[in-house]
């Protein structure tokens, strides 16, 4: 079994932001543009922040399984797309942390980050943060929460490569 530090503070930022974006919504649902009054980029902010926690996550659990990032990445569960879920938390993430600094210096990791982004059928234009949370937990009641069965899954398949590396040979 692996020690999940981790898990615990992310489900409490989780709900907490789960809790803001339904103040959000309500806020919205009662208003006559939304957009114009900033409220489609406050949920941006909110996705890009979970991603974010998210990521923080990902990167904390995979070293437990002695293997490098972009193997971690590939692991199960895959979204329709073909995508796995982690791989597209990790490049909504790396594009809210990073998509301001784009137009002055783009880079390689920038042009995977797009490219991850892309594989799902997501623009790389408007509202990104929102469409792949869309995309990977609908819009129902608790988006942030609703991530953690994806990364517990996710972690299933570090645990189950971890006992495999440590099992002895026949």
């Amino acid at each position: 079994m692996i020690a999940d530090f981790d898990m615990k503070p992310l489900c409490g930022q989780l709900e907490r932001l789960d809790q803001e974006w339904a103040s959000l919504h309500a806020a919205m649902e009662n208003c006559p543009d939304p957009d114009q009054f900033g409220y489609y980029d406050r949920a941006e902010y909110l996705a890009g922040f979970a991603f974010v926690a998210c990521q923080r996550y990902i990167t904390a659990t995979y070293p437990y399984a002695h293997m490098k990032k972009k193997d971690a990445l590939s692991l199960p569960p895959t979204h329709p797309t073909g995508a796995t879920f982690v791989a597209l938390i990790d490049a909504a993430a790396n594009y809210w942390k990073h998509f301001p600094e784009w137009k002055t210096r783009p880079e390689a990791k920038h042009v995977s980050t797009v490219r991850t982004i892309e594989s799902c059928g997501v623009a790389v234009e408007g509202y990104v943060c929102c469409n792949i949370l869309f995309l990977l937990v609908g819009v129902k009641p608790s988006p942030f929460s609703r991530l953690l069965k994806h990364l517990v899954d996710w972690r299933s398949s570090i645990v189950r490569i971890r006992q495999e590396r440590n099992s002895p040979s026949m």
